[in-house]
């Protein structure tokens, strides 16, 4: 080893930043082989070890005798402490006693010598104080393990209490420390005791072995009396020093530092009652009321109050001895507080139970801590009044860490202690601090709160009322109705001009401020809804009384904007808490019925001179869903919309944001009307009125009084009404509301010049800027934009009536018999036949298929032809109206700001000049009449969408009753529009190639999924046989293709997302970027819709369980296995996508595509489909192999591993060649692997064994074997060389499914002959 010179001059060396690099590494090495030698070797003897500690001793101690005039004395110092820590901690057990004694001796010695130093001096400093201090408690930590450990060895039982000469914290160190002189030396042993529980955990690296972690847990458990007693008196002393100004104030606060950072350490799982017996509580109630110390009292109190002990088996008892009051005054901790029992009798009792969590006590011990609990109340309560009396604003800005430990310390102490120890009169003190610190403007600091009310509320409120107990004795009178005032209060959403308007003094970002809000917010509702199961009249009159403070003052004033938040929160509040209870409980109501008649008798024209409509509307649909009530709501509602939109309304005070808002509010109107006729009850009351609706309806919508949106919604009422009346009665209604749509769709005029081509069909909808109608002076922008309005709006009606059928029929054949007899009145009635209605809801409609399809057909394949080359020339500078708008573009990419809404996000960062307010509102501008791109992109993608969910919605009718369906000619979709195959084939397959990943999604998830998982297997053969195998080809084709550029791109991509964020901070638009991410994320959607058509295809639903289910009941007929036999290179096509798709990057990708290969894997061991096995053997294996190297796959990888055990169980001899490429994998390695797996019996036992066979080749090699063999990208032949010969015979001209026509020439059929 180097001599002392050798390493003072390495030590200066390396402390000197100018001296030369390789220069300061060779010292550097110096030093390192230093600590190597201190940190031992296990090829020492024991010889050796003592010459080196030896030798290292004495270096150490003439590297801390340094003295200050030498260069780097300070670095020498730490220098040889690290040594010395070094060797202790490594070391230690294997020293002689010898050596031990004389280390120990060594280091007290450099402690006293430290203590003694004249103050200021830069030996004093705060560095080399902690380094000493945690050398000492190392020693002294490995002392007392070792010392009562030996005495183990020897025979001598640890489990008992052990005597004060066995304890080396007890009977050494603390003697030890007591002795030290001065503040310094108590500093440097609170700071000793601060570091001597550390290494009981299992995270340094020093920590100790579980048996000797347990020997010095109990020592410092027996030593805590002692311990506490020696910091108390510590705090007392220099805190009276401290105000007094008798003493050093800089040492008297640093000893206070040390103290209650030792303190805190203690206070994670020493007993609470310690702490309070021995004075600690006491002692930090008094330094709550000094900034200088409060923080870190404030924290001890919190872990203490999170030490949580039983109490509820206890009675509660009155015990005037135990209880301490907070001093007021300054000066001594003592002071105010009596004395304090310091002595060591019955300490074990309080210390026996060590730890946080909850235990078993006695009432004895529970009672101590009942003591102790009350203790740490009374060091709260009176500096928690002060701060929120005198600092309450400050709090949560400048004095926020300190506001938000009191809040939690406060939290923390009210869920486990509040109930078991509070007096009636000191609840509600607490629960008044609890609300201050509730209603707080800094939410972040109110956010807290939220788990107790949660807590207390559920543990008194829902229990009572579960139980039908009486009110409870813990809340207060009023104190409820309070917690709600506030809650309605803070429900308030903030009113924010400008994007950048959030209070910036209590956040850092927008982004942050709303993010933060809305987590608040529902925990407040969270909390309201807990009051309203156990005391709903408390809610629903704190609502109406400020309902209707709220109307009153729009009654004298309307256009107030500081109301639409209040009227926002409490109607909210009053929606939830309508919810919670049912009806049958809130029209029992008093307070709701008195508001309800207050609202119904409000002036209609100053609602609607407000921007208060939204809310008049939504406090109507919470009021008005029970059978009492729900006919005058029906037509105060009706009176409303029987306002035109802006005659009531002063227009110069009109801005576009409030026009948008009443537009919106209307259309919430109607769409009320529907929601009631939903509710329990009201379908048998209104369907007494259904024939005064439907006239007021008609007469409204003849006057031009409400929109197509709203007649839709309210049509869509009717047929909810309709419901509960018989067949007769429901072929009217579909007879009034489908009237006017088949007059129009009917007329051969209207067909000639709209529906006849795509041409007729853009210059009837199109707008100025299309190619097609430039320069036409007979095109008219105001009557196009009317007819777009009034089709697409005819399209929504045909698609909703539909949609809502379906869902009536499927909620009535879900209710059971017992279950309808009691929902008696929202079950329909039965008609003049007796049999319920319920079976043939959809009846009425079927008849108007036979006009409807044609149309919607025709539409959908003028919209698909303008994606084609041909169509974009139609449309020409309107071609962006087929690609995705600014708006949906920015939300899409994330963007925008949480709760502002993407189209005001998007005019805010391009310069616009709409009304600062307008960005609040998230409803479009977009209005379908206009001569613009927004308009017709809204139009051709709404539509577009519309008919995809009929079509798909469609696929579900059906008519049970055989009588009916054979008068009718319709029993299912299937059999009824039969003849509609080669329209739907060109609307589905023309064209596909030309259309964008989001439209094809669209098509595969609403019609094409719901077509194949309806469609019965005798009418495969018509329907899919036709449809299937184009489509799986060309998906095959574009997702391989797609996921191939997206792959080999795949930096350019991450390069562009990047740019795209980097713009997204910082606040500019984003318009130009994203593209890659765009194209990224459609490709994914797409695929994974496709993936589960393809389940649907395999397995009979897109979870694909239920061919598994089915495969052990022997009942399995899949569409796979007909695509097999009938249409192979259909299968095949399929087979190929799932194979590629288990490469591509994309986890939900790829956990569908593995069960797909699990069913063909399956399907392959019978003899009939055998024609699978050379591709599952090669492609599908290889593909799993490598996709085990995907983070992507990491959830489903164990059903890779059993997909790859299948295939070489089933087929060893062929995939015994693909093993063999592998590296590391011989023809002996296979063999043992393949003995291996007839030994092990268990699934679990043979992925793994398949797992350690893969994983000896590598991650690279593996992943490599994609990209060489490119598994699934070219579909395998699975008969013959020709492509599905049966699919080409049903192609020839003159069978029954000719769709050539349809596809080989631009003009479509005349729409005559489709009828």
């Amino acid at each position: 080893m180097e001599g002392t010179e050798q390493v003072v001059l390495a030590i200066g060396v390396v402390a000197d930043p100018m001296q030369h690099p390789e220069v300061r590494l060779r010292a550097q090495g110096v030093l390192d082989g230093v600590k190597g030698l201190a940190s031992g070797g296990k090829s020492l003897d024991a010889m050796a070890r003592s010459r080196n500690a030896e030798a290292l001793l004495s270096l150490c101690a003439s590297l801390i005798s340094t003295p200050a005039s030498s260069k780097a004395s300070l670095e020498c110092k730490f220098f040889g402490i690290n040594v010395l820590q070094q060797l202790v901690i490594h070391q230690w057990y294997d020293l002689s006693e010898e050596i031990k004694q004389r280390l120990s001796l060594f280091i007290v010695e450099c402690c006293r010598s430290l203590c003694a130093m004249e103050p200021g001096s830069e030996a004093t400093s705060y560095p080399l104080k902690s380094k000493l201090a945690v050398l000492f408690a190392d020693m002294s930590r490995l002392m007392t393990s070792d010392a009562t450990n030996s005495q183990q060895q020897d025979g001598v039982s640890g489990s008992g209490p052990s005597t004060a000469s066995d304890n080396v914290i007890r009977s050494k160190l603390l003697p030890e420390l007591v002795t030290w002189p001065g503040s310094r030396g108590v500093e440097l042993a609170c700071m000793v005791l601060r570091w001597l529980p550390e290494g009981t955990n299992q995270i340094v690296p020093e920590a100790l072995s579980a048996t000797r972690k347990r020997v010095l847990l109990k020592a410092l458990q027996e030593s805590l009396p002692d311990i506490l007693s020696f910091v108390y008196q510590a705090l007392d002393k220099h805190y009276a020093a401290l105000t007094d100004n008798t003493g050093n104030m800089q040492e008297c606060k640093s000893v206070l530092d040390a103290a209650l950072e030792m303190l805190l350490r203690y206070a994670e799982w020493t007993p609470i009652a310690l702490f309070q017996q021995y004075g600690v509580i006491h002692a930090c109630g008094i330094l709550l009321r000094d900034r200088r110390f409060r923080h870190m009292a404030c924290d001890i109190l919190r872990q203490q109050a999170g030490c949580k002990v039983t109490l509820s088996d206890v009675t509660k008892q009155q015990d005037g001895s135990s209880k301490q009051q907070a001093g007021t005054g300054k000066g001594s901790i003592a002071t105010g507080f009596g004395s304090v029992n310091m002595m060591y009798n019955n300490s074990r009792n309080g210390g026996g139970k060590g730890g946080s969590g909850s235990f078993d006590a006695t009432p004895e011990e529970v009672l101590v801590h009942k003591t102790a609990a009350k203790a740490l109340y009374g060091a709260l309560v009176g500096p928690t009044e002060e701060s929120l009396s005198t600092e309450y604003a400050a709090l949560g800005t400048e004095e926020y860490e300190f506001g938000l430990t009191l809040c939690e310390t406060l939290v923390l102490w009210g869920r486990n202690y509040m109930k078991a120890t509070l007096e009636p009169d000191e609840t509600n003190l607490f629960l008044r601090m609890m609300i201050a610190f509730f209603q707080h403007p800094n939410f972040n600091l109110a956010t807290p709160t939220t788990e107790f009310w949660s807590q207390l509320l559920k543990d008194t409120l829902v229990q009572e009322s579960k139980e039908g107990l009486g009110s409870s004795a813990v809340f207060p009178d009023g104190f409820l109705r309070a917690l709600l005032d506030v809650i309605i209060t803070r429900l308030q959403k903030p009113l924010l001009d400008s994007l950048d308007g959030y209070p910036s003094e209590y956040f850092e970002s927008a982004k942050q401020f709303h993010e933060k809000y809305a987590l608040f917010r529902q925990k407040m509702i969270e909390i309201s809804k807990y009051i309203v199961r156990g005391r709903p009249e408390e809610v629903f009159q704190a609502c109406a009384f400020h309902l209707d403070s709220i109307f009153t003052q729009v009654q004298q004033a309307p256009n107030q904007k500081s109301l639409e938040s209040p009227l926002e929160a409490a109607t909210h509040l009053l929606f939830t808490a309508t919810t919670v209870t049912g009806q049958s409980i809130s029209s029992q109501s008093p307070s709701l019925k008195n508001l309800l008649q207050k609202l119904l008798s409000f002036p209609v024209s100053v609602i609607l001179q407000s921007d208060m409509l939204m809310q008049f509307i939504r406090c109507m649909e919470a009021l008005g869903g029970n059978e009492h009530t729900v006919v005058p709501v029906v037509q105060c509602l009706l009176g409303i919309l029987s306002t035109p939109a802006g005659t009531a309304v002063d227009q110069s005070n009109s801005t576009l944001a409030s026009e948008q808002g009443r537009r919106a509010a209307r259309q919430q109107a109607a769409t009320t009307v529907m929601c009631l006729a939903l509710q329990p009850g009201a379908v048998k009351i209104l369907s007494q009125h259904l024939s005064a609706l439907v006239e007021q309806i008609q007469g409204m919508w003849s006057q031009g009084l409400i929109q197509p949106g709203e007649r839709n919604a309210l049509y869509e009422a009717v047929v909810v009404i309709a419901t509960s009346c018989g067949l007769e009665e429901q072929q009217k209604t579909f007879e009034w509301l489908f009237s006017e749509t088949c007059q129009q769709w009917s007329n051969p005029q209207w067909q000639e010049t709209v529906m006849k081509d795509t041409v007729t069909f853009m210059r009837g909808v199109g707008i100025s800027s299309c190619h097609c109608v430039a320069g036409d002076p007979t095109f008219n922008p105001q009557k196009s934009g009317k007819e777009r309005m009034r089709l697409y709006h005819a399209v929504q009606l045909v698609e909703r009536m539909a949609r809502r059928l379906i869902i009536l029929k499927k909620k009535y054949s879900s209710t059971s018999p017992q279950d309808q007899q009691g929902t008696a009145p929202s079950i329909p009635n039965a008609n003049a036949n007796g049999n319920t209605a319920t079976s043939n809801l959809t009846v009425a409609l079927v008849p108007h298929l036979k006009w409807i399809f044609p149309v919607v057909l025709r539409i959908l394949r003028f919209i698909h032809y303008l994606a084609s080359p041909e169509g974009r020339k139609m449309l020409g500078p309107s071609e962006s109206a087929l690609e995705i708008g600014e708006v949906e573009r920015a939300f899409l990419l994330g963007i925008t700001p949480s709760g502002v809404s993407p189209s005001a996000y998007v005019s805010a960062t391009s310069g616009s000049s709409a009304p600062a307010a307008g960005w609040k509102h998230t409803s479009s501008a977009i209005v379908m009449e206009n001569d613009n791109l927004d308009a017709l992109r809204t139009f051709l993608r709404g539509a577009r969408d519309s008919i995809y969910q009929f079509l798909g919605t469609a696929t579900q009718l059906s008519v049970e009753d055989q009588s009916i369906a054979t008068n009718l000619g319709f029993s299912t979709f299937f059999d009824g529009m039969a003849t509609l195959v080669p329209e739907i084939f060109a609307v589905v397959i023309e064209h596909i190639q030309y259309q964008d990943d989001r439209t094809t999604r669209m098509l595969v998830r609403a019609f094409i999924c719901p077509l194949v998982r309806n469609c019965p297997q005798n009418y495969w053969a018509h329907w899919m046989r036709t449809l299937l195998p184009p489509l799986l080809q060309h998906m095959h084709s574009r997702l391989t293709t797609g996921w191939h550029a997206f792959l080999v791109g795949n930096q350019g991509a991450s390069s562009s997302q990047t740019d795209t964020t980097n713009a997204a901070n910082a606040g500019g638009p984003v318009v130009e970027h994203g593209d890659e991410i765009m194209h990224d994320l459609c490709v994914r959607e797409l695929t994974r819709e496709h993936l589960s058509l393809m389940l649907t295809i395999s397995a009979g639903d897109e979870s694909g369980n239920a061919y598994f289910h089915m495969q052990k009941k022997k009942q399995v007929k899949t569409m796979l296995q007909w695509l097999a036999v009938d249409c192979p290179q259909s299968a095949a096509c399929l087979l190929a996508t799932a194979v590629a798709a288990l490469t591509w990057p994309d986890s939900e990708t790829g956990s569908k595509a593995i069960k797909v290969c699990r069913i063909a894997l399956s399907m392959s061991q019978e003899p009939q489909y055998a024609s699978f096995q050379p591709f599952i053997t090669k492609d599908m294996l290889t593909a799993c192999i490598s996709s085990l190297t995907l983070p992507s796959h990491a959830d489903f990888q164990s059903e890779i591993l059993m997909v790859i055990r299948d295939i070489i169980v089933a087929y060893s001899d062929h995939v015994s060649a693909i093993l063999l490429t592998l590296p590391n994998i011989d023809n002996q390695i296979l063999v043992s692997f393949h003995q291996a797996m007839k030994s092990k019996g268990s699934e679990k036992d043979q992925r793994n064994l398949v797992r350690k066979l893969l994983l000896r080749s590598g991650g690279s090699e593996l992943k490599a074997m994609a990209q060489a063999h490119r598994p699934g990208m070219a579909i395998p032949q699975l008969q013959g060389a020709d492509f599905d010969k049966r699919d080409q015979q049903q192609n020839k001209p003159g069978t029954q499914n000719q769709n050539a026509p349809l596809l080989e020439t631009d003009e479509q059929a005349p729409l005559s002959n489709l009828f």
